[in-house]
């Protein structure tokens, strides 16, 4: 589906970090990545 996983989930973790916030804006997304 195009979507890289990995880079997906760093990009979201060091948008969260860089804001001081540890899962806001990683558990407000639609769609989480399914990591199981």
């Amino acid at each position: 589906n195009g979507l890289d996983v990995d880079e997906y989930v760093r990009r979201s973790y060091k948008f969260a970090y860089s804001d001081g916030i540890e899962v806001g804006p990683v558990a407000c997304l639609p769609e989480p990545p399914d990591l199981n």
